[in-house]
């Protein structure tokens, strides 16, 4: 020991204390104390304390503090910090805080700061702030700031910013941000924002924001998926999105099948496709279908035709274009083409029926419930009969 009152009292086994007041009272085994009040109070075993009143008071064991005031209070056992400040007050269990003031005050276990003001106040469990002012001020438990700024006013839970001014303010619990000013204030809890300026303010929950572009670009919803820049070129396929899954995927516009097309509201100067197959299309007020039926032979009753009805209560008028093509053994297939327009007035359906071709035999009528029926002459060599027919309807 080398100074007025350095280690005074209750000095351990193999320790070094130099300067006035180091070491003062309790110093642990093979300790180092160098510098006024270093280590003063109750230095752990095998910890360094370099730098006036580095360490000063409850340095835990293998501790290290190098510079003024580092690990000046209760710091944690197995804990770094080198710098003016750094670590200052309840430096935590084997944290790191390097650069000035690095995790000034309240760095909890196994954080890491390393930059001027890096975690400076209340750096949660495990997290890591590198770069100046990166996570600052109430860097939550698991957080990871990287860069000038970086998460500097509470970082939320899990969260991760990198980027000059990321994540700059109030980013939210489990986000992501890359990039200069990406989601710089207001990010919302599970967030994704990448790119410059990608979610600059106020990015909505559960949203996804890639910016390519010179331009802020801001999410409008929760829960979408916004991308700049891209580029309008003509190809032959479209993204799709399994939402069970969850999966982006590509398809082929070509030879395209489905089952059920709807559409409330297209507005496009020109849709090409090479082939788009389907049943049916409703436009909202309007709707176009499409489909067939096999009828008999010699049928005296009305009968429905499947497919063919016009509820009273969703459709107001329609359009028919059938074919009725009756197949004999002897003298051929014969094929009768006929118009339907349909119309519900205040007193009930009213059908107007036109046709052309051959004679077929088939009568066509309509019932008070909107559904069309039909009856057919006993055809002699009858083999078979099929309707076939396309719809435009007008609904209510």
């Amino acid at each position: 020991m080398l100074g007025n009152a350095a280690g005074q009292y209750y000095q351990g086994t193999g320790a070094v204390a130099i300067g006035q007041s180091a070491a003062n009272t309790s110093q642990g085994n093979y300790t180092v104390a160098l510098g006024y009040q270093a280590g003063q109070t109750r230095q752990g075993i095998n910890s360094i304390a370099m730098g006036n009143a580095a360490g000063k008071t409850n340095q835990g064991y293998n501790a290290t503090a190098i510079n003024q005031n580092a690990g000046q209070i209760s710091q944690g056992n197995y804990a770094v910090a080198i710098g003016y400040a750094s670590g200052q007050n309840s430096q935590g269990l084997q944290s790191i805080a390097i650069g000035y003031q690095a995790a000034q005050n309240s760095q909890y276990g196994s954080g890491v700061a390393i930059g001027s003001y890096s975690a400076q106040n209340s750096q949660g469990n495990n997290a890591i702030a590198i770069g100046s002012y990166a996570g600052s001020t109430t860097q939550a438990q698991d957080a990871v700031a990287i860069g000038d700024n970086a998460g500097n006013l509470s970082q939320g839970l899990q969260a991760v910013a990198i980027g000059f001014q990321t994540g700059a303010a109030s980013q939210g619990a489990n986000t992501v941000a890359i990039g200069t000013y990406a989601a710089f204030t207001g990010q919302g809890a599970n967030a994704i924002a990448i790119g410059c300026s990608a979610g600059a303010t106020n990015q909505h929950t559960n949203s996804i924001i890639l910016n390519a572009s010179s331009s802020v670009l801001n999410s409008g919803t929760a829960g979408a998926f916004y991308v700049s820049s891209v580029r309008n070129v003509a190809q032959s396929y479209v993204l799709g999105y399994d939402t069970t899954g969850k999966e982006v995927s590509y398809f082929s516009l070509a030879n395209q099948t489905v089952t059920n097309m709807v559409a409330t509201g297209v507005s496009s100067g020109s849709i090409n496709a090479t082939s788009i197959t389907t049943s049916n299309i409703n436009f909202g007020i309007s709707t176009q279908f499409a489909g067939s039926f096999t009828a008999a032979n010699n049928v005296t009753s009305a009968s429905s035709i499947t497919g063919l009805s016009f509820p009273n209560a969703s459709v107001v008028s329609f359009s028919v274009q059938f074919i009725a093509s009756v197949t004999r053994s002897v003298g051929g297939t014969l094929y009768e083409h006929f118009s339907l327009d349909g119309i519900q007035t205040n007193t009930g359906w009213v059908l107007y029926i036109s046709s052309e071709g051959d004679v077929s035999g088939v009568s066509l009528t309509i019932n008070s419930s909107g559904q069309i029926q039909y009856i057919s002459s006993n055809q002699a060599n009858y083999t078979s009969s099929a309707f076939r027919y396309t719809v435009n309807q007008i609904n209510m």
